[in-house]
């Protein structure tokens, strides 16, 4: 989330119209498994979807770029880590529904850091996050998403400006050289 709203921040400090998305966490009172898990969050990007059409067909008009902190690829990442065809199902379900991506990034890090970055806001490492790493890392689901890599185990700021770069290459913007310099 921390990365979403640094991203959209950076693109309107350079003159693009950029709304971040996060979702919310599943609520309290709702079972935790993976699988209700993955309907809450495909329920916020339904909806999401929803009400941004339904601002433009009222004449509204909505951001150039969106930033969201998921999409359909982490459904497809937990049916691979726990064997689940229904999630498989539910992923090409909203492939076929959602807005394809102009840009996948996949934020990863050191096991250890992220270990530690999940422990620091209060929360256990799951036998699911274990499960979905090696999958976040395969190549050939990478290739499968158009996905690229961005590590974040350096410091934030370093970070921040590798996303920037590649979002603003994915946009087409020109005159950034990806070390924040503006190149005449």
């Amino acid at each position: 989330t921390h990365h979403v709203r640094a991203l959209a921040s950076a693109l309107c400090a350079r003159g693009l119209d950029a709304r971040p998305f996060a979702h919310r966490p599943p609520p309290a009172d709702r079972p935790r498994d993976p699988y209700s898990d993955a309907l809450h969050y495909a329920t916020e990007r339904a909806d999401l979807v929803a009400s941004l059409r339904t601002l433009a067909a009222n004449g509204h008009r909505t951001a150039e770029v969106l930033i969201a902190d998921r999409w359909h690829f982490s459904t497809e990442v937990v049916g691979y880590a726990t064997h689940q065809d229904a999630l498989h199902a539910l992923a090409s379900a909203e492939r076929q529904a959602l807005p394809a991506p102009a840009l996948v990034l996949v934020l990863d890090a050191p096991d250890a850091t992220l270990r530690a970055r999940i422990e620091a806001r209060g929360a256990a490492v799951t036998d699911v996050d274990r499960a979905a790493r090696p999958w976040y890392r395969d190549r050939n689901v990478l290739r499968s998403w158009g996905a690229e890599t961005v590590d974040t185990s350096g410091p934030v700021e370093e970070v921040e400006t590798r996303i920037l770069a590649r979002a603003l290459a994915a946009l087409g913007v020109r005159g950034w050289d990806g070390c924040g310099m503006e190149v005449a």
